[in-house]
């Protein structure tokens, strides 16, 4: 059964880490390769190749935490918890 990718799932680190690699963040923080808007690609195409996620719910999750693209889920959802 697909589960949603968040903060709890066992492979959120992976995910996490994956997405920061495709992002290109820089030591100084930014994030060299974002397209902004609301692109994203980047997490989908992780997620599709983890296997076994709930990608429409794990987007839902992202968006109700200011993740509104792929390099505002690395800032805004992966540091969520640490920010409330």
């Amino acid at each position: 059964m697909p589960t949603t990718m968040n903060r709890d799932h066992p492979r959120w680190g992976e995910f996490i880490e994956r997405l920061a690699g495709r992002c290109d963040i820089q030591e100084d923080g930014f994030a060299r390769n974002c397209l902004g808007g609301r692109d994203k690609s980047k997490a989908i195409a992780i997620m599709e190749s983890m296997g076994d996620i709930d990608i429409p719910a794990s987007l839902a999750f992202f968006v109700r935490r200011a993740g509104f693209c792929d390099c505002e889920i690395l800032f805004n959802v992966a540091d969520y918890d640490a920010n409330r």
